[in-house]
C-alpha cells in the first residue's frame, strides 16, 4: 500500500511540474509577441530619423540650407537601407552573415564618400573625429559583450 501511495504522489508531482513549465512557456511567449508589437508600433519612419539626424548635424557642423537638404536625402536612403535590412527575418547561414556584413560596409563607405561631397574640409574633419567616437564606444561595448558571452560557456 505504501509502495502504491508513493508511486501515484510521484508521478501527480510529475504531472504538476510538467503542466507549470507549458504555462511558464505560453506567457513568455505571450510577452515576447506584445514586447514585438510595442516596439514596431512605437518606431520611427525614415523620414523622422532623418531630419532629427539632420537637425544635429546642424548643431554640430553648422551647415547651409542646401547642404541639410542633401544631407536629408542621403540619412533618409541611409535609413531605409537599415529598415530593409532590419526587417529580414530568419536564421542567417555564415555565408549569408557574410554578405550582410559586406553589404553594411559597402553602405558605410557610400555614406562616407557622400558626406565628403556634401560637407567643407573642416565640417567632415569635425564630422569624422565625432563617428570616430561611437565607433570607440561601439567596439567597447562589442568587446564587453563577448567577454560575458565567454563567461556564461
Amino acid at each position: 500500500m505504501k509502495k502504491i501511495l508513493i508511486i501515484g504522489s510521484l508521478a501527480f508531482a510529475g504531472l504538476y511540474a510538467n503542466a507549470q513549465e507549458v504555462k511558464v512557456d505560453v506567457n513568455n511567449r505571450i510577452r515576447v509577441e506584445r514586447e514585438r508589437e510595442v516596439k514596431t508600433d512605437n518606431r520611427l519612419t525614415p523620414e523622422q530619423l532623418a531630419e532629427l539626424r539632420v537637425k544635429k548635424l546642424v548643431l554640430d557642423l553648422d551647415l547651409t540650407e542646401k547642404q541639410q537638404k542633401k544631407l536629408f536625402d542621403l540619412e533618409k536612403k541611409s535609413f531605409d537601407n537599415r529598415t530593409k535590412a532590419f526587417n529580414k527575418k530568419g536564421k542567417k547561414n555564415k555565408e549569408e552573415r557574410f554578405e550582410k556584413q559586406k553589404d553594411r560596409l559597402d553602405d558605410r563607405i557610400e555614406y562616407k564618400r557622400e558626406m565628403k561631397k556634401i560637407l567643407s574640409k573642416k565640417q567632415f574633419e569635425k564630422w569624422e573625429a565625432s563617428e570616430n567616437k561611437v565607433d570607440r564606444k561601439k567596439t567597447r561595448k562589442e568587446g564587453n559583450d563577448e567577454k560575458r558571452r565567454s563567461l556564461r560557456r
